[in-house]
């Protein structure tokens, strides 16, 4: 999940590319080893994002891909791309190729974002499940504040070429991970599943208990793990429930946090903050990093449904200060930066968080590839949407008014959650899968 953070983060580079050609000039790129780059704000635009338009065919398409490799053989097809995808936009001198790059940097997101959490609910344990799910979203976070903080260190090429870095390792490490055991079942390889749950739990018992578990739940969905089947299982409500539930939180997800991680040293300049906009960019990585942390002990502790429903309150209540502080001028422009660190702390702990870990979790396994890629889309084309019309409204109304548009999308988001979101807590998938019956 890297990727996704380096995706939604790489933007802020061109902040000040933004910021000039407000005033109807052109922006340029330029290190003293390439050559320069004019960019307008409209390309500026389209390079933010073109990865969330290109990632939709790709997220349309990775229910054949997980058919074929599985789980984990998708998260290793979409590390390589990542690789290559960050290492022709560094290299390049061309504005073409910069596009290219940008565009094949969609694959890898489209294909991780919609595998990693199937693939970390059904390898690890419900009592730390909720804890393990939400690695990737650390990773993401991380991610986000390693291209910031490169960005102010290096050049914009040199920070797009340390993107690439982190992959090599994850694709090391991939070698270490078991393939799903529900996949390995569904693909008639009990032998192989069996060897992946061993290489998980010490004891022959757990193993044995597990195997079971994975065979009811595998024999309760559908032993036929193709597309076709998947779009056929839809019509159960057993399984059509759950995909509609979590396609509406990702839906309203997707607003809440896009301005805030993709344009927030644009925020910070346009509102004359005194202190360094690419420090308080940092300074909000940081905290939003610790954020996830505390997010995923608290998930394990008093429950994902409860941790969404506060956190969405909390946000709420931060967004409230945060138009205030840009309403009144005779307030201190610190109270703008106070608000917008309290609104990341809640909605990354909480509202941003636990629609990942749900998403390993809720989606049966009968309809897991559609039900996954359905939610993903839906939350790339309103962030994508949302992503590509910021600068303009920036520039068209006040950035107070543009909080409207995630406040409500959170005021939805805690009414569906407390009317039919479940408890998950120290649940297996077989028992959530139970609870649409």
């Amino acid at each position: 999940m890297l990727i996704a953070g380096n995706v939604m983060a790489w933007p802020n580079i061109f902040a000040d590319l933004i910021e000039t050609n407000n005033h109807n000039t052109t922006a340029n790129v330029s290190t003293p080893s390439h050559p320069r780059l004019l960019l307008t704000d409209y390309e500026v635009g389209w390079l933010a994002s073109l990865p969330i338009i290109t990632s939709i065919p790709c997220i349309l398409l990775s229910g054949f891909v997980v058919q074929l490799v599985g789980l984990k053989g998708s998260v290793a097809v979409g590390v390589v791309l990542a690789i290559v995808s960050w290492l022709l936009m560094g290299l390049t001198s061309s504005k073409t190729a910069l596009f290219i790059g940008r565009a094949i940097s969609g694959a890898p997101y489209a294909l991780i974002a919609t595998t990693i959490q199937p693939l970390v609910g059904e390898l690890v344990s419900p009592n730390i499940r909720g804890f393990a799910a939400s690695i990737p979203r650390f990773m993401a976070n991380l991610g986000i504040l390693e291209i910031n903080v490169a960005d102010i260190l290096l050049p914009w090429n040199y920070t797009t070429l340390f993107c690439a870095l982190p992959f090599v390792a994850n694709l090391i490490l991939l070698l270490f991970v078991p393939e799903s055991p529900y996949w390995l079942v569904k693909k008639g390889r009990k032998d192989a599943a069996v060897s992946a749950l061993k290489s998980l739990y010490p004891s022959a018992d757990d193993v044995e208990e597990h195997f079971q578990e994975v065979e009811k739940c595998v024999t309760m969905s559908s032993e036929k793990p193709g597309v076709r089947e998947q779009i056929h299982q839809m019509s159960q409500s057993s399984n059509y429930k759950p995909v509609i539930l979590m396609a509406t939180l990702f839906f309203l997800n997707g607003s809440n946090s896009c301005i805030f991680l993709s344009y927030s040293t644009l925020i910070f300049s346009q509102v004359g903050m005194t202190l360094d906009p690419r420090l308080c960019t940092i300074l909000l990585g940081v905290v939003r990093l610790a954020s996830v942390i505390l997010g995923a002990f608290v998930s394990d502790l008093c429950g994902r449904r409860l941790l969404y429903i506060g956190s969405s309150i909390l946000s709420i209540l931060s967004l409230v200060l945060t138009f205030v502080s840009l309403t009144f001028s005779f307030i201190p422009k610190i109270s703008l930066l106070i608000s917008l660190m309290c609104f990341i702390i809640f909605s990354s702990a909480g509202i941003n968080l636990v629609p990942s870990i749900l998403l390993g979790e809720v989606i049966p396994s009968a309809v897991q590839s559609v039900g996954c890629s359905l939610c993903t889309i839906l939350r790339f084309m309103f962030y994508g949407c949302f992503l590509f019309i910021t600068p303009w409204l920036t520039s068209v109304i006040s950035l107070r008014f543009i909080l409207l548009i995630p406040t409500t999308a959170i005021l939805l988001g805690t009414f569906v959650a407390w009317r039919w979101l479940p408890e998950t807590k120290n649940r297996s998938l077989l028992e959530v899968q139970k609870v649409f019956e």
